[in-house]
């Protein structure tokens, strides 16, 4: 277990060709070393299990602990900032670095170790569970969340995939890209030159967009500083900063995430004095020309069932959130905490949606 930023930086190489071996972009040190700099809850301690075979490092546990309620919480990196974080193994290698997480973590005993918005069913807390030493297991639960719509490119160009689209949206995309083109409208990608800028433009379009939902839990300030961070770690090969300009002005900016052979897109922002050339599409539309562009078999269009999602998707990630409790005295403690959790949880769900966002939003301005 190291609990040191310094002592990780000679494991970022490895480190990041095993996220990209699993096509897992938010998983890479690029991306979570820049957050825990930047964006971790004040007084979080690092806690990144390393694997070992010889000098070879074959796994990867991203963990950070913070204490709330009393407990010791190990959460997984980028918490809050994205979803699908989770360990990493090399291949067929994903049993013993299990067994080598668990016994590192039962060795440090928190007291619940999290697993936020991974992909349903994710192996990794039942692998723990199972290589948990001793006879007694950690007590595991489980919560279905929301779903990911993902684009398909195995084997296509945009032009096969633009063809399994009905005709209707064929027609309608064509038509938002020719009238985005009669106002002037471009297309580009964030160089080095233009990164900070680009990025500035992205922060407000955002904000500007979730202010009246209460504001994005998303895009803190210190992710914003994260972003710039991961620019120069990732490179903008793999950092992709989208925007779409009218004359001197961006009016819809996104970000996607590549690794291996997935592209995820994680968020967008657009001026609503331009909603009628349906910028949103228009940035998905260029997000899956760039995947095709960069050899993505996939593109995950982010967290979220919304009906403009779906008109690009032709699958999707059920995503889960899970807990685990270890053995001990203070599992009765967790059990019943997170229960109460999801009474809470499942009260506010009967809520309106706009006064879920208000209650959210009070939440986050008392924080």
């Amino acid at each position: 277990m190291v609990d040191d930023v310094g002592a990780l930086q000679a494991f970022h190489g490895a480190w990041d060709e095993l996220a990209v071996a699993a096509s897992r972009p938010f998983c890479a040190p690029g991306w979570l070393m820049p957050w825990w700099r930047y964006a971790a809850p004040a007084g979080a301690g690092l806690r990144a299990v390393l694997v070992l075979d010889g000098d070879e490092l074959i796994g990867v546990g991203p963990f950070y602990e913070e204490r709330r309620g009393g407990l010791r919480w190990w959460r997984p990196l980028g918490a809050g900032a994205c979803e699908r974080v989770e360990p990493l193994a090399g291949t067929a290698r994903e049993q013993e670095v299990a067994r080598a997480i668990a016994r590192t973590i039962a060795e440090a005993k928190p007291d619940v170790v999290t697993f936020e918005g991974v992909p349903a069913p994710c192996p990794w807390p039942s692998m723990l569970a199972t290589g948990w030493p001793g006879r007694r297991r950690p007590w595991l639960a489980r919560r279905a969340g929301s779903t990911a719509p993902t684009v398909d490119l195995e084997g296509r160009d945009f032009d096969d995939w633009f063809k399994t689209r009905t005709g209707h949206f064929r027609q309608r995309a064509r038509k938002i890209r020719k009238d985005f083109a009669a106002k002037g409208g471009t297309e580009r990608l964030a160089t080095e030159d233009t990164l900070e800028r680009d990025l500035d433009s992205f922060a407000r379009l955002h904000r500007a967009r979730w202010e009246e939902r209460g504001g994005s839990h998303a895009l803190t300030p210190g992710v914003e500083r994260m972003l710039r961070e991961s620019g120069r770690e990732l490179g903008l090969d793999r950092l992709r900063v989208l925007s779409l300009d009218v004359g001197d002005a961006t009016i819809a900016s996104g970000v996607a995430v590549a690794a291996g052979a997935e592209l995820a897109y994680w968020l967008n922002g657009f001026d609503i004095a331009y909603a009628a050339v349906s910028p949103s599409r228009l940035g998905i539309l260029s997000v899956i020309e760039d995947g095709v562009t960069l050899g993505a078999r996939r593109v995950d269009l982010g967290e979220g069932d919304f009906e403009y999602k779906q008109r690009f998707a032709d699958g999707e990630d059920a995503l889960e959130w899970l807990w685990l409790a270890p053995p001990g005295p203070r599992q009765p403690l967790v059990r019943s905490l997170l229960a109460a959790a999801r009474l809470r949880r499942a009260a506010s769900e009967r809520l309106p949606a706009n006064a879920r966002a208000r209650l959210l939003g009070l939440v986050r301005k008392s924080q």
